[in-house]
């Protein structure tokens, strides 16, 4: 079958937006795009109906370009086109997209019917897609602007209108502290809590408390660092229940805010 010329129109459903490894399957984001087309000759008579071979690829300039999906040569699909010319496919269906494929806003969809390669379309975005309502296993990125939790207008960076839960760790034993942590009871006496490098968690807070009846713990900064917590190698917790409340300067040093 030769195709001179084709007339084409694509809607987009559901643009992968979030790591697919990470979403819940009660709540994933589907793994493909709707497409549809319309298949004619050089006068524009549809195509006759039936069963055609497409195979799909996405790339990042209108011609030439780096191919950025699907890992194989293309995606291949048997798509049965109508009396009308008319087809619709699933693109991702066989290959799912993963939100690395709109890593970049430029990205061309290729379609080859039956050995013909049509002219790539640019992927745009669908009305909807610029207003999330509910976002389900995001695994990172930034947000520029004033964020709101519970709160319709904010005026901070982070704005919350409600309680905050935090994480809690009890430690029986010596402990090197990580971005899971925040607030950590330690259980046992005679143990060193040592912070990470300051200059790789700007701003990040830890409140360590001592639950011993007797003896002492150790908070350190991180060994050969060259970091200081409050111009010091260690601070010691010698009281039950005493705590301490320390924020990174973001460079070479905690401070001791509490």
């Amino acid at each position: 079958m030769t195709m001179t010329e084709v007339a084409m129109r694509y809607w987009f459903l559901g643009v992968v937006l979030l790591s697919i490894t990470t979403l819940t399957a009660t709540a994933a984001v589907p793994t493909n795009i709707s497409v549809q087309g319309r298949l004619t000759d050089v006068n524009g008579s549809p195509l006759p109906a039936g069963s055609k071979s497409f195979t799909f690829r996405i790339y990042d300039a209108q011609s030439g370009g780096n191919k950025v999906w699907p890992a194989a040569s293309g995606e291949m699909q048997t798509v049965t086109s109508g009396s009308t010319g008319t087809w619709i496919a699933l693109v991702g269906a066989i290959e799912p997209l993963s939100d690395s494929v709109f890593s970049d806003t430029v990205r061309w969809l290729e379609v080859e019917v039956d050995s013909t390669v049509l002219p790539r379309v640019r992927l745009v975005t669908s009305p909807y897609s610029y207003r999330v309502a509910t976002i389900d296993g995001a695994t990172g990125g930034s947000i520029d602007g004033h964020l709101g939790v519970s709160e319709m207008n904010p005026t901070s960076v982070l704005d919350v209108n409600g309680s905050i839960a935090t994480a809690v760790r009890y430690t029986s034993g010596s402990t090197d502290l990580d971005e899971s942590d925040n607030v950590i009871i330690a259980a046992s006496s005679g143990i060193t809590i040592t912070l990470p490098l300051a200059a790789d968690c700007p701003g990040r807070h830890y409140m360590i408390k001592n639950v011993n009846q007797l003896g002492t713990v150790t908070i350190a900064v991180h060994e050969g660092s060259g970091d200081a917590l409050d111009g010091n190698a260690t601070v010691l917790l010698t009281v039950q229940y005493q705590s301490i409340t320390v924020v990174s300067d973001g460079l070479s040093g905690w401070i001791i805010i509490d």
